[in-house]
């Protein structure tokens, strides 16, 4: 596991009519990530990016994609994803998936694979999956939309997923998405985060610049 800290920049958040300008701007600050959300419209209510936006961030986006597959049948997205080597890609438990098998198509792309946990979701359900996994996702909302407060009990839930990985010998990431303000992601540190998806109450706060609010979410999660 790598114990650094790391950033990943939820990019429905940005000014999608601005999006390159936003991503230079991230990658200048040094963010880790660019995470970006697909969705069906039918695992969630909602649709905002797509494939192609996708795999153009990943030509031009210059940030290594942190991709998190809100969709009822991944393969189908995985197929048409251009991956690089250390990149990241999610999909979620409640969509019923069969994880031996979008684990092999991912890694087998040279990518990083991870499983992704509703708030409500036991930890429990992890345990026929671990050795398939790169890294755990956890939702500290209910997925779909930006802007929710984070659900009660999320960052127990955090330290209750560390104590369950290291009792299974187990030395995976754990990247935290929703509510992630600079409050929340020192808390989200101390319980054992390694990976912070900063959306609409951090990075792209509309109190100040995106590279300001980079720099103060890095000093929270560090500080913690």
């Amino acid at each position: 596991m790598n114990n650094e800290k790391r950033i990943s920049a939820s990019i429905m958040c940005s000014d999608l009519l601005n999006v390159q300008r936003d991503v230079d701007v991230l990658r200048e600050n040094g963010v880790d990530f660019l995470h970006i959300d697909i969705m069906d419209g039918a695992f969630v209510p909602n649709i905002t990016l797509g494939i192609d936006l996708c795999n153009a961030l990943g030509e031009k986006g210059g940030v290594k994609r942190d991709i998190h597959l809100l969709v009822e049948n991944p393969t189908i997205f995985i197929n048409r994803l251009n991956l690089k080597p250390g990149e990241m890609v999610s999909v979620h438990y409640e969509a019923d998936v069969n994880v031996r098998i979008l684990s092999s198509m991912i890694r087998g792309k040279g990518a990083r694979f991870g499983l992704a946990l509703n708030p409500e979701t036991p930890i429990s359900v992890l345990s026929d999956y671990l050795d398939q996994l790169d890294f755990v996702l956890l939702m500290m909302i209910k997925p779909g939309f930006a802007g929710l407060k984070k659900e009660a009990g999320m960052i127990e839930k955090i330290k209750d997923l560390r104590n369950y990985l290291i009792a299974e010998g187990k030395d995976l990431e754990i990247e935290v998405d929703g509510n992630v303000s600079f409050k929340n992601a020192r808390e989200m540190s101390a319980a054992s985060a390694d990976i912070f998806v900063g959306g609409s109450s951090s990075i792209f706060s509309k109190k100040d610049d995106i590279g300001n609010c980079v720099r103060l979410l890095r000093k929270s999660i560090t500080l913690a």
